[in-house]
């Protein structure tokens, strides 16, 4: 199934469901008449048509299915560009196979679900492992920016202040030394910089 909506800056309008991309696009094309015949591209599930609520009708009835969806131009501010998304929305209630496909954003990334879980483990598992080796050392790790643009990240403090130590970012992850060897002189070249 793809979810189909507007975006004009923040504003957000929601359409509707659709079984298949090709009635999506008959949606869409039926939005304006100078949609008709013009060729949509798309890259993943952007579509490279855009335009104003000035293409629009004061009002249009557009019907798909049996099913009348109204469009307006005054839903919309004047001279402020309108993209179309869609997004694939996961029948739960079907059959499944397994893990639901799609994405996560985790603090600004995008993650598999099919890799979520092990991500989420090894993430934790270096937070864990990392506060642990600091707190050896005489220092308090914490957890701090999480939802900020960077993402969350680690910082500790000791009797001399306060430092930024990593973020819990999938380059973290990706990288963490496994070999406890190489996770000492990781800790201590983190401390040093």
């Amino acid at each position: 199934m793809k979810f189909l909506y507007f975006i004009q800056n923040d504003k957000r309008v929601n359409v509707g469901l659709f079984e298949d991309e090709e009635n999506l696009l008959k949606f869409v094309r039926s939005t304006s008449k100078k949609f008709e015949k013009k060729k949509i591209n798309k890259l993943d599930d952007i579509y490279d048509l855009s335009f104003y609520p000035e293409d629009l009708e004061d009002y249009r009835e557009i019907e798909l299915n049996g099913n009348i969806y109204p469009l307006s131009k005054f839903e919309f501010n004047p001279g402020e560009e309108i993209s179309f998304f869609a997004e694939d929305l996961n029948v739960l209630t079907d059959e499944g196979s397994g893990i639901a496909p799609g994405f996560k954003i985790i603090e600004n990334y995008a993650i598999d679900n099919g890799d979520l879980k092990d991500y989420i483990s090894k993430r934790e598992n270096a937070f864990n492992r990392i506060k642990k080796a600091l707190r050896e050392r005489g220092y308090t790790a914490k957890r701090e920016f999480q939802g900020s643009e960077d993402g969350e990240a680690i910082s500790y403090n000791g009797e001399d202040g306060k430092w930024f130590f990593a973020h819990l970012d999938p380059s973290l992850v990706e990288n963490f030394p496994q070999d406890e060897e190489e996770f000492q002189k990781f800790i201590d070249n983190q401390l040093n910089n």
